[in-house]
Formats: C-alpha cells, structure tokens, sequence
C-alpha cells in the first residue's frame, strides 16, 4: 500500500514534534541543575560574607591579662598602677608582691573616681 503524501509529512512532523519534546526535556533539566548550583552559591556566598564582614568576625572571647581596653571605661588605670606596670615592662621582672593588694585598692579606688568623673586621664 502506498503512502499518500500526507501521511508521510504527518509521520515527518511527528518525529519532529518527537525531537522537540526531547529537546524540551533535556533543556528543562539543565535549567534545573544550573538553579540548584545558583541557590548552592548564593547560600556559599552568604556563609563566606558572614564568616568574613559578619558582627562576630571582630569579636574576641580571650582577654590578655593588662591589655588595656580601647572602649571599656572599667579597665583605667591610676597613675600609681601605671607606674608599676612600666616599671615592670622597663626591668623585666615579675610583679611586685604587694600587686595583689595594689590591685584591690585600685578597684576600691576605682569606684570613687569613675563617681566623681575623674579618669586617668585627668590624673
């Protein structure tokens, strides 16, 4: 039986709509995978943008014993405890062993002058 030519462009555009639908399929694919490793970067970038610019990247939990606090009001010394720390620093030599009580009289003295408003600046 002979085809007519209708049925042979019918079977032509079948198989065109055929690789079409195939061509769709594959395409909607790679759109899916590409969206996936866009999300999976996006999050990447975030995490590295916290980790980096983040409010805890300039936080610091250990605090070294004299180191003097830029902004912490609680850590001014007086004029006599910065005497005995440079003193310390110039020798080289361990503290002195009325530190302690020096310490606790800084502290008790600490109290007085940070409610008259006198810091160590004044001083």
């Amino acid at each position: 039986m002979a085809r007519s030519s209708k049925d042979i462009q019918l079977s032509e555009l079948k198989d065109i709509i055929a690789q079409l639908n195939m061509t769709i399929k594959d395409l909607n694919d790679t759109i899916a995978r590409q969206q996936s490793e866009n999300d999976n970067l996006k999050a990447e970038l975030a995490w590295f943008r916290q980790k980096m610019f983040g409010s805890s990247s300039e936080r610091r939990t250990d605090d070294i014993y004299g180191q003097l606090s830029l902004f912490d009001t609680s850590c001014i010394y007086s004029l006599q405890e910065v005497r005995v720390i440079h003193s310390v620093i110039q020798t080289g030599t361990g503290f002195p062993a009325d530190v302690r009580t020096h310490r606790q009289n800084f502290h008790d003295s600490l109290d007085y002058y940070s409610r008259a408003g006198i810091y160590a600046a004044h001083v």
